[in-house]
């Protein structure tokens, strides 16, 4: 028929009487006549009335799936002669065939993706449910897919979260989609944990729309966040002048003590290099110590209390106590005993100017008191 002709590409008159075959790929025509004369003697039903998804050929010789129904028209002639005929019933699946193996190589991608892939349906119906997915909530897709996403929520999320998608769905207002945020998931054991949550929209023509988005859970760096908070809060506090370096030297952390000690602000001295607070003889050889230490491990500072002079903004050099300790990155090559690039190393600062004065005063007394001609007799406030 007319349907049959746009379909292959060749005319009526190019296919009638001829082999059915040359509709079909090589592979599969190389054994037709085959399964027609088996049909003929055993009269078993290989694919007559049945539907099955197979590729067929065009005139210009491309190949394409289709769904194909074979129906038998058995009649008897005047003589009673027994004729049968079969009918092909075809349907292009070109589009459909593209979309599963679309929908086959996403859900490929979405189980080797190391963040967890769920995607629901414009109810809140799970339709697909990676494994990353099943590895952070805990539960197997059999029992995800095809319930209420809400099941991953905490109850004060899952009670509302029907009305945002009936919402979006009536008004077209947004709340979550297209947004990245913070909130919380719950695992099959009844936990709650923190989820950073990304949502998208996929609308495509004559489909309903579906919504894929992304849970990965955020504990450790919350917790890390908290950490380094508290840390900071320590730092700031601190009647300690307290300064953060990492290997190259660049200041990460500046305390509030340390702002007035040296009477640079943090904000103007991050990201500059420590040696800016050090003498020039001093300051000309930090970085080649570091370089050294990062090389060969061995500590010439770390872990030690010396007496040096520092520099203030304004240029003064006065004597101070340091104290360097290192926090140890986790960046080092396995097996390896180098120094990881991500460590830090943090001073504690002392300013030795009054003990250095007094001890001036002290030496100076000394002098006066043994070198003076006069006879000089030095009590204490009870008279000893």
């Amino acid at each position: 028929n007319a349907a049959a002709e746009r379909l292959f590409g060749y005319r009526m008159d190019e296919v009638v009487n001829q082999n059915v075959k040359i509709l079909m790929p090589a592979d599969v025509a190389a054994v037709h006549d085959a399964y027609l004369e088996r049909y003929a003697h055993t009269g078993v039903k290989a694919v007559i009335g049945s539907n099955r998804r197979v590729h067929a050929r065009t005139k210009l010789g491309k190949h394409f799936p289709v769904e194909l129904r074979v129906s038998e028209i058995v009649q008897k002639t005047v003589t009673g002669e027994t004729v049968r005929a079969f009918f092909g019933y075809i349907r292009d699946v070109s589009d459909e065939f593209r979309m599963q193996r679309a929908n086959e190589l996403n859900t490929a991608i979405s189980d080797l993706c190391t963040i967890p892939m769920i995607s629901i349906d414009q109810i809140g119906t799970v339709l697909t449910f990676s494994r990353a997915a099943q590895a952070t909530f805990k539960y197997p897709p059999q029992s995800v897919i095809g319930r209420n996403v809400k099941m991953l929520m905490p109850d004060s999320i899952a009670a509302v979260h029907d009305g945002y998608l009936r919402t979006y769905a009536q008004t077209g207002a947004k709340h979550a989609i297209d947004s990245i945020r913070i909130t919380e998931g719950r695992r099959s054991d009844g936990e709650v944990f923190p989820v950073e949550l990304g949502i998208r929209e996929i609308v495509k023509q004559g489909l309903d729309p579906v919504f894929v988005g992304y849970a990965r859970d955020v504990t450790d760096e919350i917790k890390l966040k908290d950490v380094k908070q508290s840390i900071e809060a320590v730092v700031a506090a601190s009647p300690m002048p307290i300064i953060v370096i990492d290997v190259r030297g660049h200041i990460l952390k500046f305390s509030s003590a340390a702002e007035t000690l040296f009477g640079w602000t943090a904000t103007d001295i991050h990201s500059r290099n420590v040696k800016l607070l050090m003498p020039n003889e001093i300051g000309k050889n930090h970085d080649g110590f570091l370089r050294s230490y990062l090389k060969t491990g061995v500590k010439s500072v770390i872990d030690s209390v010396r007496q040096l002079n520092a520099t203030r903004r304004d240029g003064h050099t006065f004597p101070i106590e340091l104290t360097v300790k290192e926090v140890r990155g986790q960046s080092a090559p396995e097996g390896e005993n180098r120094v990881p690039p991500d460590s830090t190393f943090v001073g504690f600062i002392r300013d030795l100017s009054q003990v250095y004065v007094l001890r001036q005063s002290n030496e100076l007394r000394d002098v006066v008191l043994n070198d003076s001609p006069v006879p000089m007799i030095q009590t204490d406030t009870i008279g000893t």
